[in-house]
């Protein structure tokens, strides 16, 4: 079973249902006053995490003391990394500061995603490629698609995600006793390090939120430098569009945020993709710059990214040109039957629930109001099947029931009253 990376922390948690109505995949209620999280709806997007203003919602990740005490640590920079930082302090210079908090070496990330667009646009040149196909550079929209567009698994590229591309290269480079340490800007890619979706493991050893390490970076800049090889195309991943523009330029779309990405999710599902032959999405707002476990505003991010790219001056790396590919073996295709939303495994007992969440659904108001604490009245009705929840939950329902119960108690009274006198 996964073990998520997002979790509640009950005692900050004051009911509010603010998660509930946010979460993409419904999987999240509010009982007695407090939120709890169903693990096999979760997909760790972090959309939670952004919305709660109680700061209820939070993160397992790895310390950057412990990760530092790991066998040969190497830090992995994601692209969108060199955006939380003021335009005016250099990449080397990052790259330097990082590396002074005790690793033995620091890697961009942007080498990963230089390998896979190229091997992405190779796929997408072949006949039997599906159309569109779906960038699975995000884990959050992969999840997603697995969660609740189950017959779009086949559309995702099947290919492991720049990280655990750039993991797998640190592991060559440095002996198979390194340690990859990623440093994460969202929940996503922490679930992903410990339970990959497309790789039979992961070779991340760690992964520690940029928000972890920020203020530490910023006062080690001026320790130590450390040359910079990425170039436009992986340093553009960081930020939406960046990964259409070089996989499929022309022919591709961007989506960001993970209500825009699960709307279009739904068109393509029904069979409308309006000729599109490849689909970057990404679950924050803004791409990866706008994770939830980043720092800084993420226009202001994407802007300062944008920058960075074109001080690179080269479209690619000589490293990515040169490296080979057998980073991309190892390869799990997602082919398997989802099973998260089946209400039962025995398919006559789901068939059992199935009539009787669609007889509750038609007596419950469809009013979708939230106070129930589940985020419509369907949800509810398939709560009570699940025995997540009672009818009595929606308010409107309890309101009804004891007006019945209260004109039963004066009828009661009143035949009282006459047999009395």
């Amino acid at each position: 079973m996964t073990r998520h990376s997002v979790m509640l922390l009950e005692e900050r948690c004051k009911g509010c249902t603010l998660c509930v109505t946010r979460c993409p995949t419904e999987a999240i209620r509010v009982r007695g006053g407090k939120a709890f999280i169903i693990t096999e709806r979760c997909i760790d997007c972090g959309e939670c995490i952004r919305v709660c203003p109680h700061h209820a919602k939070s993160v397992r990740s790895d310390a950057l003391e412990a990760a530092l005490v790991l066998e040969t640590p190497v830090a992995m920079v994601a692209p969108s990394f060199y955006g939380q930082f003021k335009s005016a302090i250099p990449v080397e210079d990052l790259l330097g500061a990082l590396k002074s908090l005790g690793f033995a070496g620091v890697e961009e990330v942007a080498l990963g995603a230089e390998i896979v667009t190229e091997a992405t646009a190779r796929i997408l040149e072949g006949e039997d490629a599906p159309r569109p196909l779906i960038s699975s550079s995000c884990p959050a929209v992969v999840r997603l698609v697995e969660v609740r567009f189950p017959a779009l698994l086949s559309s995702l590229v099947p290919l492991p995600s720049p990280m655990e591309v750039t993991a797998r290269l640190i592991k060559r480079h440095y002996g198979e006793s390194a340690s990859p340490v990623f440093i994460t800007p969202c929940p996503a890619k922490i679930t992903d390090s410990r339970h990959p979706l497309f790789a039979s493991a992961s070779s991340v050893a760690a992964a520690v939120p940029v928000r972890d390490l920020f203020a530490a970076v910023v006062k080690a800049v001026g320790r130590g430098r450390v040359d910079s090889t990425a170039g436009k195309t992986g340093i553009l991943w960081g930020r939406s569009g960046g990964e259409s523009r070089s996989v499929a330029p022309g022919e591709g779309i961007a989506v960001d945020g993970i209500r825009n990405v699960s709307l279009l999710l739904e068109k393509i599902d029904s069979g409308n993709s309006e000729g599109i032959s490849f689909i970057e999405a990404m679950a924050c707002p803004g791409g990866c710059v706008g994770g939830a476990l980043q720092v800084e505003n993420p226009f202001m991010a994407r802007s300062r990214l944008a920058a960075r790219a074109e001080q690179a001056g080269r479209e690619s790396s000589e490293a990515s040109r040169t490296e080979k590919r057998e980073v991309l073996l190892d390869t799990r295709v997602m082919t398997r039957e989802n099973r998260v939303m089946a209400l039962d495994a025995d398919p006559a007992r789901a068939l059992e629930k199935l009539e009787r969440l669609e007889a509750l659904t038609e007596d419950l108001p469809a009013l979708d109001c939230g106070s129930c604490g589940a985020p419509n009245c369907r949800a509810l009705a398939e709560d009570i099947v699940q025995g997540r929840g009672k009818e009595t939950d929606c308010v409107f329902v309890l309101r009804s029931k004891i007006r019945k119960l209260t004109e039963e108690m004066i009828a009661l009274d009143d035949q009282r009253g006459s047999i009395g006198t």
